[in-house]
């Protein structure tokens, strides 16, 4: 189905039906030499290469250690819980962690992606490097225990320990990142026995 220059543009799956696949090959083959490559294969992984840059997180903990950055990831309007689910299955074994989920059971951030109560546990943990999806911030939860965790009296708890671990980490030279992610899962270990 042709489309004439008065009718609307074509959508990308019509545009790869109609245009001849001899003349992509050549138009990749020009652009590329346009830009200095010898294959089209270079640019295609130069490309490549520059999206998988802009990713935020890598093997479950966040690349940037940018806090602007992170908060921005925050408060995205996607699914939170999902992303955090797989940033903790990828990092199961290399930090032999048990990550099991069960069909009643939540991924719960121990700081939370939004709820204003959480502003100061943000601060801290993205001024640390640690973005709200990493797998240092999460733990499973049977849904029942999941909803009642979000009281002002946990934030209070999440806040004084995390501002406690900065402070330690300050005063003492050790690493903000390695104490502000040791803390979230000494957290998430008390908080899957029940003892948080």
């Amino acid at each position: 189905m042709a489309k004439t220059q008065n009718s609307s543009s074509y959508t990308e799956i019509e545009y790869e039906e109609f245009i001849d696949p001899t003349f992509k090959a050549l138009l990749v083959q020009r652009v590329s030499s346009d830009l200095g490559y010898d294959n089209p294969y270079e640019l295609f992984n130069s490309l490549l290469h520059k999206q998988r840059s802009k990713r935020l997180y890598s093997h479950g903990k966040a690349k940037s250690k940018s806090a602007l950055a992170l908060h921005l990831e925050a408060v995205r309007d996607i699914s939170h819980s999902s992303k955090l689910w797989r940033n903790m299955q990828s990092q199961a074994k290399k930090h032999n962690l048990d990550v099991k989920k069960g069909r009643d059971e939540d991924t719960h951030h121990i700081v939370a992606a939004k709820d204003a109560r959480a502003q100061t546990s943000r601060k801290v943990m993205f001024s640390a490097g640690i973005g709200i999806n990493d797998f240092r911030n999460g733990v499973n939860l049977a849904k029942e225990k999941h909803r009642p965790m979000h009281t002002s009296e946990y934030y209070m708890e999440v806040d004084r320990r995390l501002l406690l671990a900065n402070y330690v980490s300050q005063d003492d030279g050790t690493d903000i990142e390695e104490s502000i992610g040791d803390e979230l899962l000494d957290m998430a270990d008390e908080i899957a026995n029940g003892i948080f």
